[in-house]
């Protein structure tokens, strides 16, 4: 008898285990991180250079961050930081610099590398230059598809990100197609003559 109780006793428990585990995915599931829901929402697609480019930048403003910590220090050892100059302005470099380190981290969260593998030499995509022929005007001109805009600056071509009227309309096109692309000043076609890179 004392058998029949203790089994009863250990399949009672084991149901209790199941449903404890089955509410606990429940709520797993029901009440996913709001902060993590948004992130993978707001993802975005760069290339491998772009990426690198944000690291090094990063890598930049964290080598700067012990030069900064010496010059508040310096400024420290002068005395009076009311009317110390050279404290206030350390202390302003440091806010920015850090402002700068925030947002370098929070971009890095949010972006994921696009795969070049698998896309074909014709298809327009992230990192791609792209020669654009104005179909009213015949005025070509270069664009290259980024994820985030860089601040290097270049005469060969014109930097669109994917989110832009451009870069939506060219993303995934091919060559020899004729893109449509809706502008402020109205809409323009562009005809897409090649793929430089």
């Amino acid at each position: 008898m004392d058998g029949g109780i203790s089994i009863a006793s250990e399949r009672g428990q084991n149901v209790k285990n199941t449903l404890a585990k089955s509410k606990l995915s429940l709520y797993s599931l029901s009440h996913t991180d709001p902060k993590s829901e948004s992130q993978r929402l707001t993802m975005e697609m760069i290339s491998q250079t772009d990426k690198e480019r944000l690291e090094a930048q990063l890598s930049d403003c964290l080598k700067f961050r012990p030069v900064i910590a010496g010059r508040i220090a310096e400024a420290r050892a002068q005395g009076d930081l009311k009317e110390n100059a050279d404290y206030h302005a350390a202390r302003e470099d440091q806010a920015m610099n850090e402002a700068k380190v925030r947002d370098l981290e929070a971009k890095l969260s949010r972006v994921q590398v696009a795969g070049e593998i698998d896309v074909p030499l014709d298809m327009v995509f992230l990192g791609a230059i792209v020669v654009l022929q104005d179909v009213k005007t015949s005025r070509t001109e270069k664009y290259r598809l980024v994820g985030q805009l860089t601040d290097d600056s270049s005469d060969d071509y014109i930097e669109v990100t994917g989110s832009s009227p451009i870069g939506v309309a060219l993303m995934k096109a091919r060559v020899g197609e004729t893109v449509r692309v809706d502008l402020p000043k109205g809409e323009r076609r562009f005809l897409i003559v090649k793929i430089d890179g």
